[in-house]
């Protein structure tokens, strides 16, 4: 079976990413053959390396554009995208190899705006399977066109959300049931992590993990809550790990807080256990969501979190008992949240016990082989 991947990403990698790559390597070891189609918008990443050298084949497409480039570079730039995409399908190389199978990868709704990729499956036989990360609690967010959401789930085999809050998001959203969803769970590599031990100590330690976009992931508003008095008396140190388009905004609004010698950002790192050996609560202020792997992540090691009632998060944390749940994305939520937190934070070892549990209880220890599975069964059904 020939499957193809697209993924939208405009970095080399993110969580979204390990859904597709735990599939495709699954795909590989079954002798199935695997075709990339990726923004080229670095270096490719490791994961994606290792994919190529077992026998994937990837294809970079155009589309991408360096943020931070001056207007008129970048206007001009898109401007020779959006005609060299009039003269040659960016998805071209793609099709070409005539896949039986195409693995959208994106937002609930980014496919709407991938018309040249659904303009190149009215001619193709090829399966399209819709995986969909993340919306925004907010309709009007951005400039949808839901009509063309709604077309392309119907069209698709199935529409695979993370979360059941994002499905029933996207049928509010849409109008419609999207009778073809299921919800799949993210993978989590649970051999590289476990319970670990509480940090003892005086200072307690704090982590924000993931893409610093702020507004995807909110960190800002966690640092106007530390900016607060009753935070600037309490011993606490916050660590920042990753990186993004708003790095630069989130370092500025750390100086002008004066809040540099309590903050670290230590960019990305891929040793999840050295993170939280060293940190006690995760930090999740997020405007829209999926179900971050982050928290997943977390939750396994032993510790509880601060989070938004975003996206997956209270399928998989109850507040008060594998962490605390602000029920809106604002300063003054998450600042209840968070001191909710601390006067609890005796019971943070108990509650990372209980996150634990439950996480073991919720995860999918093969989530790449249901996907594929879910490809084979439907390929036989249609035959």
């Amino acid at each position: 079976m020939k499957i193809g991947i697209v993924s939208i990403i405009k970095e080399p990698w993110g969580g979204s990413e390990e859904l597709w790559a735990d599939m495709a390597a699954e795909a590989l070891k079954d002798g199935h053959q695997i075709y990339i189609s990726a923004l080229k918008c670095g270096p490719a990443h490791p994961k994606t390396v290792k994919l190529v050298e077992n026998g994937a084949k990837l294809f970079y497409r155009r589309g991408f554009v360096k943020p931070g480039l001056p207007f008129l570079q970048r206007i001009l730039r898109k401007g020779l995208i959006i005609l060299a995409n009039k003269l040659q399908n960016p998805f071209h190389k793609l099709f070409k190899v005539k896949p039986d199978i195409i693995f959208y990868v994106g937002t609930s709704y980014s496919i709407a705006d991938d018309v040249l990729l659904l303009k190149a499956l009215e001619t193709s036989p090829a399966a399209l399977y819709i995986n969909c990360n993340l919306n925004h609690n907010v309709r009007g967010f951005g400039s949808t066109d839901y009509d063309r959401v709604a077309a392309a789930y119907k069209q698709a085999k199935k529409v695979l959300f993370v979360s059941e809050h994002n499905l029933e998001l996207a049928r509010m959203h849409t109008c419609s049931h999207i009778e073809n969803a299921m919800v799949v769970r993210n993978p989590v590599n649970l051999s590289n992590i476990g319970i670990q031990p509480f940090p003892t100590g005086d200072t307690v330690h704090f982590a924000m993990v993931g893409i610093l976009v702020t507004d995807h992931k909110g960190q800002d508003l966690v640092l106007s809550v530390l900016n607060r008095e009753e935070w600037r008396s309490r011993n606490w140190h916050l660590n920042i790990y990753g990186s993004g388009l708003d790095e630069g905004y989130l370092k500025r609004l750390s100086t002008f807080y004066n809040l540099d010698d309590r903050i670290t950002f230590h960019g990305k790192v891929n040793n999840i256990t050295e993170v939280w050996r060293k940190n006690s609560l995760l930090l999740m202020p997020s405007h829209q969501e999926g179900m971050p792997l982050a928290v997943v992540e977390a939750m396994v090691s032993g510790r509880p979190s601060v989070l938004t009632d975003v996206g997956g998060h209270t399928e998989w944390v109850n507040d008060g008992v594998e962490g605390f749940i602000s029920p809106g994305v604002s300063v003054a939520s998450m600042a209840d949240a968070m001191e909710r937190a601390w006067q609890k934070r005796a019971d943070w070892e108990k509650m990372g016990l209980a996150a634990n549990a439950n996480a073991l209880k919720l995860y999918n220890p093969a989530p790449g082989r249901t996907i594929l599975k879910l490809f084979l069964n439907q390929k036989e059904s249609d035959a």
